[in-house]
């Protein structure tokens, strides 16, 4: 885990279409009011 690249393991990666969506992924668009409710409801913390 020292490796100057910092590798992330992605979990579940061994079926194909689950690699295929985390690529999907990449493509979401998000504003930030969406971006900071996700954040918010996820941490239970409301933005300052």
């Amino acid at each position: 885990l020292a490796h100057p690249v910092r590798f992330v393991p992605i979990l579940g990666s061994g079926k194909i279409e689950r690699i295929r969506s985390a690529v999907g992924a990449v493509s979401l668009q998000l504003s930030r009011e969406q971006w900071f409710a996700i954040w918010s409801a996820s941490t239970g913390t409301p933005v300052p």
